[in-house]
């Protein structure tokens, strides 16, 4: 049995080893950049789950196309989220 990970930053750390691909951080940040627009754009016009369909996508297909495993999303819902929202503004902010 794996041991759960137990502090978001034990969680970041593994994270970021879960996304050395470029192509797969880009990948992420398009779709975290699409869940934003389709979350802002919801509250008015479309359901929520268009932006979370779009952002699992894109992402899910860094995972299983470029960095050959199965996304952390699966165990940690929660801190991936907030993992992927910190590394999208780690991309736009040039520390990718």
């Amino acid at each position: 049995m794996v041991k759960r990970i137990a502090t978001f930053q034990e969680f970041w750390t593994f994270y970021l080893g879960e996304h050395r691909h470029r192509i797969s951080r880009g990948l992420h940040a398009v779709g975290t950049a699409g869940f934003l627009i389709a979350l802002g754009a919801g509250l008015v016009f479309l359901p929520g789950r268009t932006g979370v369909a779009w952002a699992y996508g894109w992402a899910w297909t860094g995972h299983l196309g470029f960095e050959r495993h199965r996304p952390a999303t699966v165990r940690y819902p929660f801190w991936s989220l907030v993992a992927d929202l910190r590394l999208f503004a780690r991309t736009f902010g040039g520390r990718s």
